[in-house]
């Protein structure tokens, strides 16, 4: 074959994946506005905006290499897009948009398998698993790494004799209280950093090992830097009688510490390149090379594969509108009660001021209960049926208190499991006001079963809507004040709950609409 012959069959193949990534495009509008609106409103995600250049630059880059390769449509493209579609589909229906935003991101690289073909795309892969990184996650990596940055915090004032009080995310010195928030996790600059890092890894090094070391590395620099810079910003504030570093030269500090950081990581990892001790070329770059007397793909053939890849990515939209719930409208009265629980009266109000921030709900309910001896315990209920606009039970924007609550704090929240009671496991918190204390255990109630794990209930979510299953789902609260020990309050609440249960189930599904 020519190379005249051979640089023909680029152009066809070219014209071919710009169609179907446009169709793509065009088919999963919905979810790429979502990841640029993630990327539009958020910090920590606005390095979105460069993984698209940045791989196309890397694939450009390399063109004198894979243009030498012949392509080859590839029915593997639509059998790779097929999984995709249906992970796409149960991130629809759970409606969890991360899975979402993963499957059309990772639909790229494999109509890229399906139009070009294996070999052409394995000549690509680096750049094209770099568009990964465009996808908005990390979210979930937020309240660890926030209990790491108190605890390094806190034992870092405590090893340089600054005496501090802690109590989880909230600790006190001498000069003022801090607290640990959202913003304080590091998030940001660990995905900031994870991304660079893996660019500068593939540029920087041929083996395999010294990337992988480096990209771990990438990963855990920002972590520990950024407890130090937590604790560094705590004593210039200490140091400074609270002057500096709690407005915004705050922020100021944390993005210069994190650019010296990241800079002194690159330094030092160029000592180690091994680019020019290197006897072979990186394994991405050991494709063979095509033989000049093989033949291209014929015309017809090659649109047909790449015909074949359409409906395999195209038709999951579709069957995703077929599974949607009836019109909000159509959805019957809800008829949620509180439970009657025997050897409790239910009280006239709730117990208290505090209400769970549970968002777009189709009904609440917040009740309180008290024993034969004092005793008291509040309920809430958050309660989601099933239709085309309900909203999201398990999500990051249902908690027990919202960041920076000018009345409430939460110094602590982790799962517990409970013994002898009806339900196994809960999420723990501990809430706090001026006046007040409160245990609250919280869990979800999905496809009639009571779970703790966020994870599990999305998975239920799934399975029923999947399956045609009744999918009424509901967030379900207990909480009880105290005064010195957790004990006492979990006590009451343990009792209650064992109380209250079968009542309870009888009036979460006599709330499903009718």
């Amino acid at each position: 074959m020519s190379p005249n012959a051979r640089s023909c069959s680029w152009p066809l193949a070219a014209g071919l994946l710009v169609l179907a990534l446009a169709v793509l495009l065009w088919v999963f509008q919905d979810t790429y506005r979502a990841i640029v609106e993630i990327w539009s409103r958020s910090e920590t995600f606005a390095h979105g905006f460069l993984i698209a250049p940045i791989s196309l630059f890397l694939i450009w880059r390399m063109r004198a290499e894979w243009v030498q390769l012949q392509p080859t449509p590839s029915l593997l493209g639509a059998a790779l897009l097929l999984p995709l579609g249906f992970g796409w589909l149960l991130g629809d229906i759970a409606d969890v948009g991360v899975v979402q935003q993963f499957a059309v991101v990772a639909a790229i690289p494999a109509l890229v398998v399906g139009v070009l073909g294996p070999r052409v795309a394995w000549r690509m892969a680096f750049p094209l698993a770099y568009l990964l990184f465009a996808v908005p996650v990390g979210e979930a990596l937020v309240p660890p790494l926030m209990d790491f940055t108190a605890l390094f915090t806190v034992q870092a004032l405590q090893m340089t004799g600054v005496p501090v009080y802690s109590d989880g995310l909230f600790f006190s010195l001498p000069s003022g209280d801090w607290s640990v928030v959202e913003g304080c996790s590091g998030v940001r600059y660990l995905i900031a950093s994870l991304a660079l890092g893996t660019l500068y890894a593939y540029l920087t090094y041929v083996s395999l090992w010294r990337r992988l070391v480096f990209i771990v590395c990438s990963a855990l620099v920002p972590i520990v830097a950024n407890g130090l810079r937590a604790y560094m910003i705590v004593m210039i504030g200490h140091l400074s009688d609270m002057k500096l570093a709690v407005g915004v030269d705050h922020l100021l500090y944390g993005w210069v510490f994190f650019g010296i950081v990241i800079f002194l990581m690159f330094w030092v990892g160029s000592y180690f390149s091994d680019h020019g001790r290197a006897q072979a070329r990186p394994p991405l770059d050991r494709t063979p090379t095509l033989n000049p007397d093989s033949r291209g793909p014929r015309p017809a053939r090659a649109l047909l594969v790449a015909l074949a890849c359409l409906p395999a990515f195209a038709i999951w939209p579709s069957l995703a509108k077929h599974l949607e719930g009836p019109p909000a409208d159509a959805v019957g009265k809800i008829g949620l009660s509180a439970p009657l629980v025997e050897g409790w009266r239910l009280l006239p109000g709730p117990l208290g001021d505090w209400t769970p921030h549970y968002l777009d709900t189709d009904a609440q309910l917040q009740v309180a209960y008290e024993d034969s001896t004092g005793r008291q315990v509040g309920l809430y209920l958050a309660y989601y049926v099933p239709h085309q606009d309900r909203g999201k039970l398990i999500s990051t924007q249902n908690v027990m208190i919202p960041q920076k609550d000018p009345v409430w704090q939460m110094p602590r929240e982790h799962g517990v499991r409970l013994q002898d009671a009806p339900v196994a496991q809960v999420v723990q918190a501990q809430l706090r006001s001026r006046d007040t204390r409160l245990l609250v255990w919280h869990w979800y109630w999905v496809a009639e079963r009571h779970v703790a794990n966020p994870y599990l209930g999305k998975a239920l979510e799934a399975y029923s809507r999947l399956f045609g299953r009744d999918d009424t789902s509901a967030g379900i609260v207990i909480y009880a004040p105290y005064d010195l020990t957790l004990d006492e309050a979990a006590t009451v609440m343990r009792a209650f709950l064992k109380d209250a249960f079968p009542n309870l189930e009888e009036s979460l599904k006599a709330g499903a609409p009718r």
